[in-house]
């Protein structure tokens, strides 16, 4: 019989606390809260620019946890992978956003190629051709309550890439759109 206190039985419940912690660690939560609706629309034809008309080869919706595709020649996200999109394609993104304490916001949005920033049915911000991977900062005054956040964005040709970030104007630290913090609670829409 193994009692409670047997020092190998300790030691295994050392050796799987340290494994979990490093596991924790090294891995990262598994749980992934994923509240950002993103549809895809694969172009038939190419695109130069976000007003083009939008002539649908196929789409797909996923729900992803963070704006955050870097600069790169493939649709990858930063926590869920290659998507394999790499030319002539429209993503438009949606989330519900409870901001938890009024104050002027931050918002960066960085794309190659265009986008359109909505909350609610105000546009914020927009580029709307061709660019290399660059950022745009957009500053705004938001009151605690219920927002909708959308984003359009096309890709054209060559390298590719969105993310998207705030922060409250009192802070120095940034989160991704779908980042809860001490600021906003983003919900599915």
């Amino acid at each position: 019989m193994v009692k409670w206190n047997d020092k190998r039985l300790i030691f295994l419940y050392l050796v799987v606390l340290i494994g979990i912690f490093f596991l924790w660690k090294f891995i990262g939560p598994v749980v992934l809260f994923k509240n950002v609706k993103m549809s895809i629309i694969k172009q038939n034809g190419t695109i130069d620019n976000l007003d083009a008309p939008r002539v649908s080869d196929f789409s797909e919706e996923y729900y992803i946890n963070t704006i955050n595709f870097p600069d790169g020649s493939v649709l990858h996200h930063k926590d869920l992978g290659n998507f394999g999109y790499s030319a002539d394609f429209f993503i438009n993104f949606q989330t519900r956003v409870e901001v938890l304490k009024s104050g002027l916001y931050i918002f960066q949005i960085a794309s190659d190629d265009g986008f359109r920033f909505f909350i609610n049915t105000n546009i914020i911000g927009e580029f709307l051709t061709n660019r290399p991977f660059a950022t745009n900062q957009y500053t705004v005054m938001l009151n605690k309550g219920l927002y909708d956040f959308y984003i359009d964005y096309y890709q054209g040709y060559g390298l590719l890439g969105v993310t998207a970030k705030y922060q409250h104007n009192e802070d120095s630290r940034s989160y991704y759109i779908g980042e809860n913090s001490p600021y906003f609670r983003f919900l599915r829409k």
